[in-house]
């Protein structure tokens, strides 16, 4: 991986950085000078071999690199608020989902941290609260059952686009399912059909972090 910084006489307080990866796949992002020499004096002093990179574009919401091994990060990926298709018992229900965030931590290519949770909003913060995810296959801490689904190696950060794709096509079952106001998940899926918008009342707040920042720390 290659990062490079661009410093501009026009706008002295902010550095633009240049992430190219090794996969010829490049992103962009503007930081304050502040935000930047912090970067590199985490980067330079700290004991972690992670070095936080802060928010990117296309969903990715915060992450951590390791300095010396490209395969292993730490990502948080927010998804906004949609309709989607979910087979349920290998019954198709259009449904609306609330804004998800995904945290993935990936060690040498390898799935060691995947969790998801729900939000109120599809501008999240540090503050922003995070609640269970409303339906089946993700335990009540967050963490999601994969089931029989074989994860490949992850070997980039956009390799994790395949998995967020798979987590919304498996099929999902009664497994993990809770909610305090529907006995089942079909008596949940059969009242949202129709529904532009997860319902914000039907949300519940997760038991493992207090909002965004907690889980990025």
């Amino acid at each position: 991986m290659k990062i490079t910084a661009v410093f501009s006489d026009k706008e002295e307080s902010r550095v633009r950085l240049l992430i190219e990866e090794d996969s010829g796949m490049a992103e962009q992002k503007t930081v304050r000078l502040s935000e930047f020499k912090g970067i590199l004096d985490v980067s330079h002093d700290s004991k972690s071999d992670m070095v936080p990179i802060g928010t990117l574009p296309k969903g990715y919401f915060d992450g951590q690199l390791a300095a010396d091994d490209r395969a292993s990060f730490i990502m948080t990926i927010c998804v906004a608020s949609s309709k989607r298709h979910m087979n349920y018992y290998n019954e198709l229900f259009h449904i609306p989902f609330p804004a998800l965030m995904f945290k993935f931590q990936i060690k040498k290519g390898h799935v060691i941290v995947s969790e998801v949770f729900s939000l109120d909003t599809d501008r999240p913060s540090e503050t922003s609260k995070l609640y269970r995810y409303p339906y089946g296959n993700v335990y009540d801490d967050g963490r999601i059952c994969w089931g029989s689904n074989a994860l490949k190696p992850v070997l980039h950060k956009k390799d994790l686009d395949n998995l967020v794709a798979m987590f919304f096509c498996s099929g999902t079952n009664d497994d993990l399912f809770k909610s305090s106001a529907y006995g089942t998940q079909r008596a949940l899926l059969t009242h949202l059909k129709g529904k532009e918008k997860f319902p914000q009342n039907l949300l519940v707040e997760n038991s493992k972090y207090a909002n965004v920042g907690a889980m990025l720390n």
